[in-house]
């Protein structure tokens, strides 16, 4: 479903999420306020597609100077990590789902970047509507049970102890959480 407003424009995959950007925009913040109020929701409501522990990038137009500029919240590899070290693991090429393959999260630092830069509300405001989805729940949308599934399978593919906990966890989402259902 489409969420429409006047006076400001948010564009996500997740109604709950642009619900959270357009609140921020009716109360004055500038659009990196509402980014970030609109990244946090989606963390919650679209875990399968961004999170905290992801990255983050940003290109600012001001309006008012003219100027462009952008922000790199990319994470990093850990400063152990090196090829050396995944040979030494037994690694003959490096899987798709382990650890190794992670880089240290880099999201959480963009938002806090993004804010000090262009931001105008308290961390605490733009935070408390996904705070509040997290510990009271939320619909799930078809597309983010389609992709428990889905993701599930190749999870379950994976291998390995770490995997089989990860899957456990899926598993309970998926079953406890179609369509429609409050998480």
């Amino acid at each position: 479903r489409d969420v429409r407003a006047l006076g400001g424009l948010v564009a996500t995959s997740q109604p709950l999420a642009a619900v959270a950007g357009l609140r921020v925009l009716r109360e004055g913040g500038t659009a990196a306020d509402a980014a970030v109020a609109t990244a946090a929701m989606l963390c919650v409501v679209e875990p399968v597609g961004t999170g905290l522990g992801g990255d983050a990038v940003a290109l600012v137009y001001d309006a008012a100077t003219g100027d462009v500029s952008a922000l790199n919240g990319s994470g990093r590899a850990g400063a152990a990590a090196s090829r050396d070290e995944v040979r030494r693991l037994m690694y003959s090429r490096m899987p798709l789902v382990t650890g190794h393959t992670v880089t240290v999260p880099g999201a959480g630092a963009a938002w806090c970047d993004l804010l000090e830069r262009h931001g105008t509300m308290p961390h605490a405001d733009l935070l408390a509507p996904a705070i509040r989805a997290a510990e009271e729940g939320y619909p799930v949308t078809d597309w983010i049970a389609d992709r428990w599934w889905s993701d599930l399978a190749i999870v379950l593919g994976a291998g390995g102890i770490g995997i089989l906990v990860l899957a456990t966890v899926l598993a309970v989402a998926v079953l406890a959480g179609g369509v429609g259902t409050k998480r």
